[in-house]
């Protein structure tokens, strides 16, 4: 066993995201797929944060980034230049969330089904 799988109050923090993952109804594996996909975009999107939290932008530095996006003329990139320059974590973790769950809800066939909670 996983040395951190060995603490009683981790394994009772697996069992309920489980809980709420098995509501979909997928094969185990899976579950523990889904599992470790959210784990790590719920620890992603914390550190991210952190560093957005540190390096939080004005204005100026908002169009600076803009005209750095902007720059190598790349017009995939200019078309969301406005967009990827700035950040609304809080929005962008729950469309994150959903993202994950309704994918996971397609890919073992309950497209029409949503877990307790979600939008």
């Amino acid at each position: 066993m996983h040395p951190s799988l060995a603490v009683p109050a981790l394994l009772r923090a697996v069992r309920s995201a489980l809980t709420g993952f098995a509501e979909l109804g997928p094969e185990p594996g899976e579950m523990v797929y889904a599992l470790r996909a959210c784990t790590a975009f719920v620890v992603g999107s914390i550190m991210r944060g952190l560093l957005l939290t540190v390096g939080a932008m004005g204005p100026e530095r908002v169009r600076e980034r803009v005209a750095e996006i902007t720059a190598p003329g790349d017009p995939l990139l200019t078309s969301i230049a406005p967009y990827l320059a700035v950040s609304d974590a809080d929005a962008e973790f729950e469309d994150g969330l959903e993202l994950l769950i309704d994918g996971l809800a397609v890919r073992i066939g309950n497209s029409g089904r949503r877990v307790t909670g979600s939008r």
